[in-house]
């Protein structure tokens, strides 16, 4: 049955494609019910990154793969665009708690996945991968007290400058310390 299912959402999402390929670009509200129906069963689109986020988003899996099993945590990434200006925030979190983000797609490093919400398709930074979907653990959020302690201070906090055009107001809460590859 969830194997149906799986197999009709992606089907769904290669039709979508396909109709966008032909009219251009999505429009918001095709981009949120094809977010809303791969929510059901917590699978995500997988996007993809410009080469200097991917290295900024390697760094991070590497630089905290002591502290993170990826079988218990995933990475929350936040990403705004407001007038111009890029606004990312990273955090680890827990698979059975993951707070009230809405997320809509899923970026992959390695074995470890970053799951996304905000402003993704508006950006060049993210680019959707053509029929490609991902299935995560993600569990609901039971309620509002979080059972893991998340860090409170960033571990890096700036302008995130290695991306050729405007700079990334970035915040990443992790307890490993960045170290750029």
């Amino acid at each position: 049955m969830k194997r149906n299912l799986l197999i009709n959402l992606i089907v769904y999402y290669c039709f979508a494609l396909t109709i966008t390929s032909c009219q251009g670009k999505v429009n918001s509200d095709q981009s949120a019910k094809l977010t809303d129906s791969l929510k059901v069963n917590n699978t995500f689109i997988e996007y993809t990154t410009v080469p200097c986020l991917s290295n900024l988003l390697f760094s991070i899996v590497h630089s905290n793969k002591q502290f993170y099993k990826n079988e218990e945590f995933f990475y929350s990434l936040t990403f705004k665009l407001n007038n111009g200006n890029r606004r990312m925030t990273i955090e680890a979190r827990l698979w059975d708690a993951p707070g009230k983000q809405q997320y809509k797609g899923v970026i992959k490093i390695g074995n470890a996945l970053f799951l996304c919400s905000g402003d993704l398709e508006k950006d060049s930074l993210f680019k959707a991968k053509s029929a490609s979907v991902i299935k995560t653990p993600l569990k609901e959020e039971d309620s509002e007290n979080e059972s893991y302690p998340y860090a409170e201070e960033p571990v890096l906090k700036g302008k995130f400058v290695d991306c050729k055009d405007k700079p990334i107001s970035t915040e990443i809460y992790t307890k490993g310390k960045i170290i750029l590859q």
